[in-house]
């Protein structure tokens, strides 16, 4: 087996790929891209963000991420306004219709999720999300090194 990092973005990807094979077709029924929806979980679970901790948050570059957001806003999801204690920080806001749209897509979701657990097992998936976990909180501080027009 090959060793290198390429080839382990390249299984990641094929992995990534595998599960968003399964959540594209309730994406597009709600006519939803991909990235709009980690913004919309995002903010569901954390609330309102600011534009740079979101985009980031989010795994969106910033240079996208305005487009995406002037997309969602005029299709009345978020809300952005001016932090009243920077002017210069923009603060993104879930809707009412941002929030209906995430209970709505989180059922069709959850079924996906019950269907690729079944399909593992529950050893493997608890094994599956704990290693998940593991890479997050190892990658947490590395983020801080890498070159900052790499990432959001």
């Amino acid at each position: 087996m090959i060793d290198s990092p390429t080839y382990m973005n390249l299984r990641l990807s094929h992995v990534r790929e595998f599960f968003m094979r399964n959540l594209r077709p309730a994406l597009n029924r709600y006519n939803v891209t991909e990235q709009q929806w980690r913004v919309i979980h995002a903010l569901s679970h954390h609330g309102p963000m600011e534009f740079s901790q979101l985009a980031h948050q989010c795994c969106i570059i910033k240079a996208s991420f305005s487009s995406i957001l002037v997309r969602m806003e005029s299709a009345g999801y978020i809300s952005r306004k001016k932090s009243s204690s920077d002017r210069r920080r923009i603060i993104i806001a879930l809707k009412k219709p941002g929030a209906d749209l995430f209970l709505q897509l989180s059922n069709d979701m959850a079924i996906n999720q019950r269907e690729l657990k079944e399909s593992l097992g529950d050893d493997r998936w608890s094994s599956l999300l704990l290693l998940i976990d593991e890479l997050d909180r190892l990658v947490l501080p590395l983020e801080s090194i890498v070159p900052s027009d790499s990432h959001p």
